[in-house]
C-alpha cells in the first residue's frame, strides 16, 4: 500500500527518515515541514538519503513555507517543493503517517 510519511524532524537530529526507508514501498510519498526540511539542504547525509529513497522509487516533497522559514532557498534537485493546499491534497489522497 502506497503511504504518505510525514517527517517534522531534522536529520542531524533524529534517525526519523532512515527509518522511514525502511518501512516505505515504492510508490510512497514523503512530506518534510517544520525542521524535516532540513533534509532538502544538499550535504552528504541528506544526499544520501535522498539517493536511497529515489533508488526505492518513493517521491519526496518538501513545504516551501518551512524551506523559506528556515533559510533554505536551493534545495536538492529530486525533492518536489509544495505549498500547504500541495500538502492538504496528498494528506487526501494517501493514508498518512506522522514521524
Amino acid at each position: 500500500m502506497n503511504m504518505l510519511y510525514m517527517v517534522k524532524r531534522s536529520p542531524f537530529m533524529s534517525h526519523d527518515l532512515d527509518q522511514v526507508l525502511i518501512v516505505a514501498n515504492a510508490g510512497s510519498h514523503i512530506v518534510l515541514y517544520q525542521d524535516g526540511v532540513m533534509a532538502a539542504a544538499e550535504s552528504p547525509v541528506t544526499k544520501e538519503w535522498l539517493d536511497k529513497a529515489n533508488l526505492k522509487g518513493i517521491k519526496v516533497h518538501a513545504l516551501l513555507e518551512d524551506l523559506s522559514a528556515r533559510g533554505i532557498k536551493e534545495p536538492m534537485d529530486g525533492i518536489e517543493l509544495i505549498d500547504y493546499n500541495g500538502w492538504v491534497d496528498l494528506v487526501e489522497s494517501f493514508q498518512t503517517v506522522s514521524w
